[in-house]
This record gives C-alpha cells, sequence and structure tokens, in this order.
C-alpha cells in the first residue's frame, strides 16, 4: 500500500529512460510501457544488522537476473564475509 504509492512514479520513468538511452535501433527492445510491481517476501533471506542490506540488495538482484526461482541457502547471514570477498 504506502510502498506502492512511493515505487509508483519509478515504474512509470524507468521504462522511459531505457527507451531514450536505448539506440535507436534497439528502442524496440525498450517499450515505454509501465512496469508492474511485484514485491515477493517469502523465501527472501534477510539480514540480521543494519550493515549488510547492501549486499543482500546485490545477491538479490543477481539472483533475479539470474532467472532463480528461489534463493541459494547460501544467502545467508553467516555467509557475509565470504560473500564480501567474492564482491
Amino acid at each position: 500500500a504506502e510502498i506502492t504509492k512511493v515505487v509508483e512514479p519509478y515504474v512509470v520513468m524507468i521504462p522511459h529512460l531505457l527507451n531514450e538511452a536505448a539506440l535507436s535501433e534497439d528502442k524496440h527492445r525498450f517499450p515505454k510501457d509501465k512496469f508492474t510491481i511485484d514485491r515477493p517476501t517469502k523465501g527472501v533471506p534477510h539480514q540480521d544488522n543494519g550493515g549488510d542490506c547492501g549486499l543482500f540488495v546485490l545477491k538479490y538482484i543477481e539472483c533475479l537476473s539470474l532467472g532463480y526461482d528461489t534463493f541459494p541457502t547460501s544467502l545467508r547471514p553467516r555467509n557475509v564475509p565470504s560473500m564480501r570477498e567474492k564482491i
């Protein structure tokens, strides 16, 4: 509800920005249609402190971009040091 209000301008604006930034021959790949909002919460790993949120966001984006349906069990707070080393 509240988060949807905050995100709404971005789901409209970002497709336009991508379209405008694309080369003319690639514009068809970036329609100006509004993005959809999806907030999965089940099975999404969470950090348990105030300092690892950036790392979790990066790994979350990585998993989504690779098309994962679930998140690897390695995405847990105890594995933060090794995840940081790999980045």
